[in-house]
């Protein structure tokens, strides 16, 4: 957001402050683009996770999962993402990130023409070029103390399996939209910046 654009929210009372952590008060959210033969080769970090598509039994556990962090972190919109999918095969495309038996870590990937409804709301992937998959509404749960000290660790596997997932059927980018902070993160990892923009919203 331009400083006009600041100016112009301010003078109508919103709270837009950039440098806040808050939700809706103007913090920087970027869209990155990975180009696969960039992206590092990964260490077995946190060996005993492992990662998986989402089987039909276990979409009822992604969604209590997801409400419970989007709430806990107001990302507006994303429930709404995972709830699309009920009843359709498009399940599977949830990615899930396991330690034992026990889910951690979530995230919706979608493709062109796969008739994934996702993909009707956040064209951005597709619009790129026919050969990049997105990722979106990432959520890592924050109840085990163990898999909060290691977010990072579990983020670069869940990117991973997500790259190799993507490889598989033949495409060679990837596309993550909405993601707050981890510039040097994701930079060391080989992506590139694509977009970046403020989220300003207010209760009404």
């Amino acid at each position: 957001m331009e400083n006009s654009s600041e100016d112009w929210f301010s003078r109508r009372n919103w709270p837009v402050k950039p440098q806040s952590t808050l939700p809706g008060a103007g913090q920087e959210t970027c869209d990155w683009l990975l180009v696969f033969d960039d992206w590092p080769t990964t260490t077995q970090m946190h060996s005993e996770l492992t990662f998986r598509p989402c089987e039909f039994s276990e979409y009822h556990m992604v969604m209590e999962i997801v409400e419970r962090e989007s709430r806990k972190k107001d990302n507006m919109g994303w429930y709404d993402q995972y709830a699309k999918l009920e009843g359709t095969m498009n399940i599977e495309e949830i990615v899930l990130g396991l330690e034992g038996q026990t889910i951690v870590a979530v995230a919706l990937t979608y493709v062109k023409n796969t008739g994934s409804p996702v993909f009707e709301d956040l064209p951005w992937a597709g619009m790129i070029s026919d050969d990049v998959g997105g990722v979106t509404c990432i959520c890592i749960s924050d109840q085990n103390p163990s898999v909060v000290k290691g977010r990072d660790a579990i983020m670069l596997r869940l990117l991973d399996s997500c790259v190799h997932r993507f490889a598989q059927q033949g495409l060679k980018k990837m596309f993550i939209d909405a993601m707050k902070g981890g510039d040097e993160g994701f930079q060391s990892m080989g992506f590139q910046k694509w977009a970046r923009y403020r989220e300003v919203w207010r209760d009404v």
